[in-house]
């Protein structure tokens, strides 16, 4: 039987040549149990990582967005949680086998949401439930929600990086998407990078939880919801949507980027490793 863990090696690890030396890091308490003898999945960094290794840098833009720092340095926790409510009647479930499978659910608004996992994301055939929400409480001022999905299995981890692409029936301006995630129905609620080339919401996830799109005019909003996230992974994320971010409005503005964009994210990157 083909190994996952070798075909993510081959496929996600090795294009991470930036000349760091890639320490494989594993987040004990986010990570659920596994069979005996079964691989650990890697992580939302190491995944992220290789989605923005071949990132082709484009010139410079002044966006309304605070800048990322150079180099990641891991800070003292300041968590924020939120209250979430689902709209258990929306939600869609599916028995998904690791070649791979699609799941879609609506909200009652008209929401769109879908979710794509590519072969190999699963080591067995699973079932997976898609359920929107409906509603999110203790946000900071200034960011309304717009739309979310809790994903279950939760905590379940990936071996290949899943899509979930959100659709609103009203866009939110690219310049005041304020994408987030968190976990056990809003627990430590942190900042997610969401894909930089494309127009639709598009989340790349190692694993399950909460992610959810907010609409965070007028600018400028913090970017770190006025938290610090529990868990290292979490804070790396967190800064690195803001850096993402910024690539994404330029991108898609057809504007002009940041020049020291891969510098920023190989100094995030050896910050973290």
């Amino acid at each position: 039987m083909r190994s996952p863990v070798r075909g993510y090696l081959r496929r996600r690890l090795i294009p991470l040549a930036f000349g760091i030396a890639l320490v494989l890091f594993v987040t004990v308490s986010s990570v659920p149990a596994h069979k005996a003898g079964a691989a650990i999945p890697p992580t939302d960094a190491q995944h992220m990582a290789a989605a923005t290794a071949a990132i082709t840098p484009t010139r410079k833009v002044r966006l309304p967005l605070l800048q990322s720092s150079y180099g990641f340095h891991l800070q003292t926790p300041n968590p924020r949680n939120i209250g979430i409510t689902l709209a258990g009647s929306r939600a869609a479930s599916a028995t998904v086998p690791p070649p791979g499978g699609t799941l879609a659910a609506t909200a009652a608004d008209g929401t769109r949401f879908t979710l794509t996992l590519p072969a190999d994301a699963l080591l067995l055939t699973t079932t997976i439930t898609m359920t929107p929400i409906s509603g999110v409480t203790n946000l900071p001022q200034g960011v309304r929600f717009v739309a979310g999905v809790h994903l279950e299995p939760e905590g379940l981890r990936l071996y290949q990086l899943a899509t979930l692409v959100i659709t609103p029936t009203v866009a939110v301006p690219i310049t005041r998407e304020v994408p987030f995630a968190s976990s056990a129905l809003g627990q430590d609620v942190y900042m997610y990078p969401l894909d930089h080339k494309t127009r639709p919401v598009t989340f790349w996830l190692a694993h399950f939880s909460e992610f959810s799109l907010g609409d965070g005019g007028p600018i400028p909003v913090k970017p770190d919801l006025d938290s610090i996230p529990l868990l290292p992974e979490e804070q790396y994320m967190q800064e690195l949507q803001t850096l993402v971010q910024n690539q994404r409005q330029a991108e898609l503005l057809g504007v002009e980027g940041d020049p020291d964009y891969l510098k920023k994210m190989i100094a995030l990157l050896r910050g973290y490793y």
